[in-house]
């Protein structure tokens, strides 16, 4: 058993200084170059890609293979992976018991949810790629972490010694052998003509 002290809470934090990408100066190059863009406030600009972001995330969980981002951006999918090597600590449960507990997710036979961002595909040539990273919203992981306990069994198994691309090209040849095997309806194995 691993010794186990309570968190202070009433401790200082240090948080990170955020950068909104949708703030004025957005707001503004997007009204300069899309002029047809100035009918709707400010607002509204903000609650038309939350809405985008949250049908594209929901998209991402609820489908096997995940989402192509538009433009060329990259992709995006979720993924099943083995449990982590690391102590990961349930701090509910430690502070309940009051002894160190570690998470051990049985409702999904120890699985974890991770949600991947890859652009390492050829398709995916654009500038400073290798820059890109993505974070996923809060509600994004939450949402995942929830369906990921019902049905953990669909998503895609990550080994973590491969490279995400060599295993999406397998999944995608499944995927093209699956529908190309397909048998007609009008089929009939006995009519020679």
């Amino acid at each position: 058993m691993r010794y186990y002290t309570k968190p202070d809470l009433n401790a200082p934090r240090y948080r990170h200084k955020r950068y909104n990408i949708i703030n004025d100066d957005f707001i503004k190059r997007l009204y300069e170059k899309y002029p047809g863009t100035k009918k709707y406030k400010s607002k509204e600009i903000r609650k038309i890609i939350g809405d985008l972001n949250e049908k594209m995330w929901n998209l991402v969980i609820d489908t096997r293979d995940g989402v192509e981002l538009p433009n060329n951006l990259g992709w995006i999918f979720v993924g099943s992976c083995q449990r982590p090597t690391k102590y990961n600590k349930d701090f509910n449960k430690s502070n309940s018991y009051n002894s160190d507990i570690r998470h051990r997710n049985y409702e999904s036979d120890e699985k974890l949810a991770k949600i991947f961002y890859s652009n390492y595909a050829k398709k995916y040539l654009f500038k400073n790629r290798d820059l890109w990273t993505f974070t996923a919203h809060r509600n994004f992981s939450r949402t995942t972490s929830k369906k990921f306990k019902d049905n953990w069994n669909r998503y895609i198994q990550i080994d973590k010694t491969k490279h995400i691309t060599a295993i999406m090209k397998k999944e995608k040849y499944k995927e093209l052998i699956a529908k190309s095997s397909i048998i007609p309806d009008d089929y009939n194995e006995f009519k020679l003509d």
